[in-house]
């Protein structure tokens, strides 16, 4: 499953720990051996075999070995990949010092939360995955990671159109159609965040939808003509640079502050449904861990984490 494709179907944050057991169990012990065995020298038919895939990925993946670096940031463009979250998180080659963006012309494995399938036709949407490494972020602000790469995507689109908010916790909508949403996969010990892969997708210029998502629509249709994603990439990657400067500075209020202040239905009442059914409540405020509080009309303020409550849409 493509981490990207299920969080822009209605995944939620991905938080990990450091790895545990063994970081050697498993592997060839000697060169020579291991160079037999990758090769598939040593003649067996699983050698081969597996020395064959090994070729096959090397070969996908061979924009990869030489990213472009600019101002700290290493771009990797990748034809086709099955997520760029997880290629991020094997990727051992250069990284820029202030973040690293795999970019992806089409992602194999779009297969969204709950079995469904998110539509990207090849070429004609944006699917990229940005790695930082925060400085002293506390664990429990980890959702500040997820709160800039949501305002960095928002203050991109508002640049073509008005009409676009953020929808708790990770989409992006135009009116009531979901144009983005984001995943965050954050890497922490008991010092606070050690690494974070930030996962977007963003309709860019698909007009045409036959998936089972609800309510997609693309940057293109709203403005009516084409769109370079390159151009909106940069602009994503300039206000996340913003974004990530003020959290490494800990000013975690104002970035706090900036994305409830573009949330979805901020005000007023609308329908939700939660297990026990639909209601009707207003927004309160969104917690520190991420979790959303609305008020009901009697006064009771319910807490929700990610998938706990669905918006009802018109």
């Amino acid at each position: 499953m493509s981490d990207i494709d299920e969080i822009i179907a209605g995944g939620g944050l991905v938080f990990k720990g450091a790895p545990k057991g063994d970081p050697n169990a498993g592997k060839v012990k000697t060169k020579a051996k291991k160079k037999k065995y990758i090769t598939g020298a040593h003649g067996s038919g699983s050698a081969k075999q597996k020395a064959k895939y090994r070729e096959q990925r090397a070969n996908r993946h061979k924009q990869a070995i030489a990213p472009t670096m600019t101002e700290g940031i290493s771009y990797i463009h990748l034809d086709e990949v099955e997520s760029t979250n997880s290629f991020l998180h094997a990727y051992s080659g250069k990284e820029g010092s202030l973040m690293t963006i795999a970019h992806a012309e089409y992602q194999t494995a779009g297969r969204g939360q709950g079995g469904n399938r998110w539509e990207s036709a090849k070429g004609l949407n944006l699917t990229f995955s940005v790695k930082s490494y925060p400085v002293d972020l506390p664990v429990n602000r980890q959702y500040l990671m997820l709160e800039a790469g949501a305002l960095a995507v928002y203050h991109a689109l508002s640049g073509y159109s008005d009409g676009f908010s953020i929808k708790w916790p990770n989409d992006i909508y135009w009116k009531d159609y979901k144009i983005s949403g984001t995943l965050s996969e954050c890497s922490v010990s008991s010092h606070g965040v050690r690494s974070c892969i930030l996962g977007t997708g963003i309709n860019v210029n698909q007009t045409h939808f036959q998936g089972n998502v609800p309510n997609p629509i693309s940057l293109s249709t709203i403005v009516g003509h084409e769109v370079s994603r390159m151009a909106l990439l940069d602009t994503v990657t300039e206000h996340l640079t913003v974004l990530l400067e003020r959290i490494n500075k800990r000013d975690y209020e104002m970035v706090d502050k900036e994305y409830k202040q573009h949330l979805y239905r901020s005000k007023g009442y609308h329908l939700y449904e939660d297990a026990n059914g639909r209601f009707e409540a207003e927004y309160s405020d969104i917690l520190d861990n991420g979790h959303l509080l609305l008020k009901r009309r009697d006064g009771l303020v319910s807490e929700y984490a990610f998938k706990e409550v669905a918006f009802v849409l018109p």
